[in-house]
């Protein structure tokens, strides 16, 4: 059994991108505490673009092309908010942490 369903994530696809959204507050506080240049609204428009990118990715391609766009979107990130690699990559890893976090609990409660 996967630990994150993915079958509720693309089931509930608006929910899923609702939580993506969520798990921009946590991504502003770790880009505003590495330094880096981050607005909110920057990264809820930035969050909101990668978040449909790699819900859709998920739905129409297949899981291994979402673990690409996760990959992608912590590129992103590094590019978007003016920092390096590995504060970007621990920004997006918290994000995505929070997803898996709200997403098993919610779909197991």
């Amino acid at each position: 059994m996967a630990i994150i369903p993915l079958g509720f994530i693309t089931d509930h696809f608006f929910l899923s991108f609702g939580l993506f959204l969520a798990s921009a507050i946590p991504l502003y506080a770790a880009l505003k505490a590495s330094g880096a240049e981050a607005g909110m609204i920057k990264v809820f428009l930035v969050s909101a673009l990668m978040s449909l990118f790699t819900l859709a990715s998920l739905k129409f391609i297949s899981p291994a092309a979402g673990i690409i766009t996760i990959i992608l979107s912590i590129a992103a990130y590094k590019y978007a908010f003016r920092t390096d690699g590995l504060r970007a990559a621990i920004a997006g890893l918290l994000q995505y942490i929070f997803i898996a976090i709200v997403v098993t609990l919610v779909a197991w409660s």
